[in-house]
């Protein structure tokens, strides 16, 4: 049965192509002769306007012929005049006219004819056809005749054009349903439907990566070309480096840049003349940030705001030279604290500087081993090295976790357990009570050892800095002062932890 319809399928096929062939060979033909119609009439058609010409040439020509013998001048012969009989006809050789003998014949050119027809008295003949300029009525025709021939022309062409056009369009609709499969056609990509897709989604995937790869590859190129205008750049300008920023002063204190910030300083505005007018003012530029001055011009001014105003009424003399013409809370208040740089471009804070070699010199007076120079914060680079490149790109190793063998315990054994762990006097229920208020009072006084030794360093070291400064010979009334800060921050932290422990403590 299965057989019987696989050779009817294919008897029908064979019968469909052989239709198919039949209706593209009477296609063919009809071309054929399509074409061969078009050839003749294009050749009838060129033909007519060959001949069309050629009469139009004809007539055009036999009109300047006749115009030609109606323009050319009538030769007049005049008679002789009395005695001419009697004058000397010059020969030919006197007038140099060239005469040829030829057969028993005598023969001039037109120019020794002509020669001799000047010498004659008689008008020269012309030497061809008048070049006789055409007039406005010929060259109107001859234009009317070119647009008319152009237009027929153009005709042709635009018909020629359409049929070519429509003969296309029809075998490009021929082809398109040559293409459409029917009902009883067997689909033969069908059969492999599967492996196509899988084919055409692997074509596709490897598109798509090789446009991934193409846009990282353009994308790295333009990072390479943005890395070299960088560079490019920075060596133009090596010749300006922090060389040059040696002697500057910064009108800042350093407690006033923090770490890591990038602050933008330019040079601060100065009089070309001194503070009396009667020199130039050399001194040296001065570096500024405009936001920190202006924030320090509104601290001032809340700090002036605060003091106190002082009595108007003067006691004695002294006082009376002493006060001046404006209030004391406007008095000129004393420059403050700036830094300077150095060749390498690092900023010199003198004020700290000084703190630090007292600081040295109270850790030597009172015994420390170590600086605090040592634990100064450290400015992070901005680029690893290669080095710590590598070392943060190290590879780990994976290493194989080990089970762990866990005895199994049996249902006896975990009695025993139990049993052991159970308590055995069960009137001794207080002694875990006891125990934290042990525990409670060991750990205040600890905390109260612990104060007093630390009230104990903190008047040793209170001692020996004010035998540093007697020895400095200097007001240190800065320094106490910070000092004073640093202690009671120290005693806020220590009270602060107390708190929390006493909190924790309470929670349990």
């Amino acid at each position: 049965m299965g057989e019987d319809r696989a050779e009817e399928r294919s008897r029908k096929d064979k019968d469909r192509s052989k239709d198919k062939d039949r209706e593209k060979d009477k296609d063919k033909s009809r071309d054929k002769k399509d074409r061969e119609h078009k050839d003749k009439e294009r050749d009838r058609d060129r033909d007519r306007d060959r001949d069309r010409e050629h009469k139009d040439r004809e007539k055009d020509r036999k009109k300047s012929d006749r115009k030609d013998r109606d323009d050319e001048p009538k030769e007049e012969v005049e008679a002789p005049a009395a005695g001419a009989a009697d004058m000397a006809i010059p020969s030919v050789d006197d007038l140099g006219v060239k005469v040829s003998d030829s057969g028993g014949d005598m023969s001039m050119d037109i120019e020794n004819t002509n020669k001799l027809r000047a010498a004659l008295g008689m008008k020269p003949l012309s030497m061809g056809k008048s070049e006789k300029a055409p007039n406005a009525e010929d060259k109107r025709i001859e234009e009317a005749r070119e647009q008319a021939a152009k237009k027929a022309k153009d005709a042709e062409t635009k018909v020629i054009a359409d049929k070519l056009e429509s003969m296309r369009e029809q075998r490009a609709l021929q082809k398109k349903l040559s293409n459409v499969k029917t009902l009883g056609d067997s689909d033969e990509e069908d059969e492999g439907g599967a492996a196509s897709w899988v084919n055409k989604s692997r074509t596709k995937e490897q598109q798509r990566k090789e446009e991934e790869r193409l846009k990282a590859e353009m994308m790295r190129r333009k990072l390479e070309e943005q890395d070299d205008e960088a560079e490019e750049e920075d060596s133009e300008d090596e010749a300006y480096n922090a060389r040059h920023l040696k002697g500057l002063k910064v009108k800042h204190k350093a407690d006033d840049i923090m770490d890591g910030e990038t602050m933008v300083l330019t040079l601060a505005d100065k009089g070309i003349l001194d503070e009396k007018g009667d020199d130039l003012n050399e001194e040296g530029d001065e570096l500024e940030n405009i936001n920190v001055m202006e924030q320090a011009k509104r601290e001032k001014a809340k700090k002036l705001a605060k003091k106190p105003v002082d009595n108007h009424f003067v006691t004695s003399i002294e006082e009376a030279e002493k006060k001046k013409d404006i209030l004391s809370k406007y008095d000129d208040a004393p420059d403050e604290d700036a830094m300077v740089l150095d060749a390498s471009g690092e900023a010199l804070d003198l004020k700290a500087q000084k703190q630090l070699e007292i600081k040295k010199k109270m850790e030597a007076a009172m015994g420390m081993k170590e600086s605090l120079a040592a634990y100064a914060p450290k400015v992070a680079d901005e680029y690893m090295t290669a080095e710590e490149m590598a070392a943060l790109t190290k590879p780990k190793k994976m290493r194989k976790k080990k089970k762990k063998n866990l005895r199994k315990k049996d249902m006896s054994d975990l009695m025993a357990e139990l049993e052991a762990s159970a308590p055995q006097d069960h009137s001794n229920l207080g002694s875990r009570d006891q125990k934290q208020k042990a525990e409670a009072e060991a750990k205040k006084a600890a905390e109260e050892k612990r104060g007093a030794a630390f009230q104990a360093a903190l008047s040793k070291a209170r001692d020996k800095s004010a035998m540093l400064r007697e020895d400095a010979g200097e007001d240190w009334g800065v320094a106490e002062e910070d000092d004073n800060e640093l202690y009671e921050s120290l005693a806020r932290a220590r009270r602060a932890a107390e708190e929390r422990q006493k909190k924790k403590k309470d929670s349990l």
